[in-house]
């Protein structure tokens, strides 16, 4: 990280960017020379959860930023909702929260006035909320190799300020929304930006920003199926039928009878081939051996129970 003081700029430059080393995560804090007085804008301030010392090192870029500006942004650019890119302003709210800031700019996907902007929100929330129910399962299941792969998926969950220690696999937070929510909920009231704007500033003579994306266009915003070698992860189709089924898979009592028909159509196996009431199929004379025998360590290797769980993995990449 750079010292406290930094040097002066040459002389005749135009803008400084400065990117911080904290760790996988991105902070910018561009200076531009073309007014008066130097302009400073901060686009992101984040890093990775489960890096070690993280937030410390957060904080000490938020000082930084601080110091290095005089504690005024012009503006501050807060891309996407991904831990990595606004853990900052969470983790070191009270270093941001008395700086003066000029304008905020955000994408027209955080407008909570726009209808496509909160529909993929709730889309967003469902498909967490799978990877939650399917991660408490894996946990929970027992089967070492399950629970490894589990603790994988969660890994991916750094992205949204969640916990990558297996002990806590069932008991995520979703803590991105807090972050982003320090940034759009403070004064001044952000402006939501949309692809093809231009953004012209008096104070930063000479300087165009294009605004790129998200796009607009629903069939382009879900078009997540990508081509082999390039970076881009594949859809599953998960949808609220694989919360469903994830939600009934969970549960110990017989399903709401108003629901049955959509658990039933959810579920990978069918209700009549689902064994419900463990304690009950203990006491049968004629099923309890079988269970007991279908439970045994030795034929681990052939059951297939918790195995439909695994597609959550491509869900969470998504993410």
């Amino acid at each position: 990280m750079p010292k406290k003081t930094s040097s002066p700029p040459p002389q005749n430059s135009r803008v400084r960017i400065r990117m911080y080393r904290q760790g996988i995560g991105d902070c910018f804090l561009l200076t531009f020379y073309g007014d008066e007085k130097p302009r400073h804008v901060l686009i992101d301030c984040g890093v990775l959860s489960g890096t070690p010392g993280g937030k410390e090192k957060i904080r000490q870029v938020a000082r930084n930023i601080k110091d290095e500006t005089n504690g005024k942004l012009d503006a501050l650019v807060a891309t996407h909702e991904h831990w990595d890119h606004v853990s900052g302003f969470y983790d070191a709210k009270d270093i941001f929260d008395p700086m003066d800031i000029g304008e905020i700019w955000v994408a027209w996907t955080e407008d909570p006035s726009n209808p496509a902007a909160r529909s993929l929100k709730r889309q967003n929330q469902l498909r967490l909320q799978a990877v939650h129910l399917a991660l408490a399962q894996l946990a929970n299941s027992g089967d070492t190799p399950l629970q490894a792969y589990g603790q994988g998926i969660s890994e991916l969950l750094g992205f949204f300020g969640g916990p990558v220690d297996a002990a806590a696999l069932a008991g995520f937070s979703e803590k991105t929304g807090k972050a982003m929510d320090a940034v759009t909920k403070r004064s001044p009231a952000p402006t939501y930006w949309q692809p093809g704007e231009l953004i012209q500033r008096d104070w930063m003579p000479g300087v165009r920003v294009y605004v790129l994306g998200p796009p607009l266009d629903q069939k382009l915003l879900k078009k997540l199926q990508g081509r082999a070698g390039k970076e881009t992860y594949s859809l599953t189709g998960a949808d609220s039928a694989l919360v469903t089924a994830l939600e009934a898979a969970g549960l110990d009592a017989p399903p709401d009878p108003a629901q049955a028909d959509r658990i039933d159509a959810a579920l990978p196996f069918n209700a009549s081939l689902q064994w419900r009431d463990k304690g009950k199929i203990r006491q049968d004379p004629k099923f309890g051996p079988l269970y007991q025998k279908y439970l045994a360590k030795k034929a681990a290797w052939r059951r297939i129970d918790q195995d439909w769980l695994l597609s959550v993995a491509r869900l969470g990449l998504q993410l």
